[in-house]
């Protein structure tokens, strides 16, 4: 049972839409012409029919659900992607600030934490994984 304080999610958002393309599908069926004067094969040709025209239904639905979602995925990793970008060059220029007055082993300490964070290369991956995938 959907508790009515909470949205529904987007899972129970699709599933509700495909439902109520499946009832109409229903209407149609009663509307459609009586199928006792069709042989077997007919009836079986016209189902084949509707489940392949709710098949490529779906599967647009999930196409263009998954493109929307891509690009808002997108979006937000370029979004991170401008951030990371300005913190490096705020590092950069704090690193110098540091250089000028530190010594020793506290500059080698702070360039290694700069080395273990340029280690973290999952935007690039993500960013690749995202750039090879075509929707058509």
């Amino acid at each position: 049972m959907i508790n009515q304080n909470k949205p529904p999610s987007d899972a129970q958002r699709f599933l509700q839409n495909v439902s109520a393309r499946r009832s109409m599908s229903v209407f149609e069926n009663q509307s459609a012409p009586q199928t006792q004067t069709q042989s077997p094969e007919e009836i079986a040709a016209i189902q084949a029919i509707r489940r392949e025209g709710q098949r490529k239904d779906l599967k647009r639905l999930l196409k263009m659900r998954l493109h929307d979602e891509l690009a808002n995925t997108r979006v937000h990793l370029e979004y991170q992607l401008s951030k990371t970008e300005d913190m490096i060059n705020q590092t950069t220029i704090v690193k110098q600030h540091i250089s000028q007055h530190l010594k020793g082993q506290a500059i080698s300490e702070l360039e290694e934490r700069l080395q273990r964070l340029k280690q973290m290369p999952v935007y690039d991956d993500i960013k690749d994984a995202i750039d090879s995938i075509r929707i058509k």
